[in-house]
């Protein structure tokens, strides 16, 4: 299985109040599947799970944290990349279980 992650939130009304990225798979070259972070030119930035500092061109899953420089605004969860397979799309999952929101990303007809 290639890297591959979901995210678990608590709220405080709308608000994020915690966050937990969830990692699992392999990478090539022995590099870890493990959260990556990058930062724009405007103070926001984008985590995501992955092989490497590049986020994957493959669907997954990214914290959007808008900087001041581009307006603000909240962070939030999307879908970016794409599917292996022609016809499908990147979709965007969540479910609550007990206090927690879950996200993940996947490839839908």
């Amino acid at each position: 299985m290639t890297c591959k992650g979901m995210a678990k939130a608590t709220y405080r009304g709308e608000m994020i109040q915690h966050v937990e990225f969830c990692c699992e798979g392999t990478c090539p070259n022995e590099a870890k599947c493990c959260v990556q972070i990058s930062f724009d030119h405007h103070g926001g930035s984008r985590m995501w799970c992955g092989c490497g500092p590049r986020e994957p061109e493959e669907c997954h899953l990214v914290l959007v944290n808008p900087g001041p420089g581009s307006g603000g605004g909240r962070p939030e969860f999307v879908c970016a990349g794409r599917c292996p397979k022609e016809g499908q799309r990147c979709e965007h999952k969540e479910r609550t279980v007990g206090k927690e929101v879950e996200y993940w990303c996947e490839c839908v007809p």
